[in-house]
């Protein structure tokens, strides 16, 4: 499920020629486990985590990072939680590594 903005150029292309399982998302958005639970909260880019986000544990349902990504990896400053929502690191992060 998700909830959110669409690439319009891609969505037009959509409607009127095909169909596709996970549009490219765009801009600010949700994606959710379920009705009841979020998986990312955050910015988006051609379907993709981009930008500033937070992802959140699909057992626990509580946040798991908080910080920036680029095409849909952990790149630049993040914040790492464990499941009681404790910081366990906070710095910089680059292709999804502690840096």
């Amino acid at each position: 499920l998700y909830e959110g903005n669409f690439d319009t150029n891609v969505q037009v292309f959509l409607e009127n020629y095909a169909t596709i399982d996970k549009p490219p998302y765009y801009g600010q958005g949700t994606e959710y486990y379920d009705a009841d639970h979020i998986k990312y909260d955050g910015q988006w880019k051609q379907g993709k985590y981009h930008g500033d986000g937070s992802f959140f544990n699909a057992e626990t349902f509580t946040m798991e990072y908080s910080g920036a990504h680029v095409n849909g990896v952990r790149n630049g400053a993040g914040t790492l939680f464990d499941p009681e929502g404790n910081i366990i690191y906070a710095g910089n992060f680059r292709d999804g590594d502690i840096v």
